[in-house]
């Protein structure tokens, strides 16, 4: 069986109203939270130009800087056929107007318009990583 191989980017996006996250609706229905990204084309120059257009496609912000990556995860699966490499980058400067389409992507936002909240635990964790300090445990 041949193995498909691709790269996936994820955009950790901060401001002080919290951690921006999609909503991913799969296919079944099925639905998960992340960081906006997606699949890097093979027209994309580059990784982070690819997350980039992930980004601005999803959310409608444009981001100007990246830093990271902040940590990378590989995943093989011989069974299915597939093996891809995902890089985690965190925004530095960005702007636009967040968006929120009737698409199979969603931005998350509370009630007054604004980036949803996640824990206060998860978004000291996150800085960590992205400051480049070890999660403790």
């Amino acid at each position: 069986m041949a193995v498909h191989e691709w790269t996936v980017a994820g955009g950790l996006i901060e401001t002080d109203a919290g951690v921006l996250l999609v909503r991913n609706v799969r296919r079944g229905g099925s639905e998960d939270w992340s960081t906006p990204g997606g699949v890097i084309d093979a027209d994309d120059v580059d990784l982070l130009a690819g997350l980039t257009r992930e980004v601005e496609e999803e959310t409608g912000l444009r981001v100007r800087e990246w830093t990271g990556p902040l940590y990378e995860v590989r995943a093989f699966a011989p069974d299915m056929g597939w093996r891809m490499r995902c890089e985690v980058h965190r925004a530095v400067a960005f702007d636009g107007e967040l968006r929120v389409e009737g698409s199979t992507t969603h931005a998350v936002i509370d009630d007054d318009g604004k980036p949803q909240r996640i824990p206060a635990e998860i978004r000291a964790a996150a800085r960590k990583l992205a400051d480049g300090a070890p999660e403790s445990s």
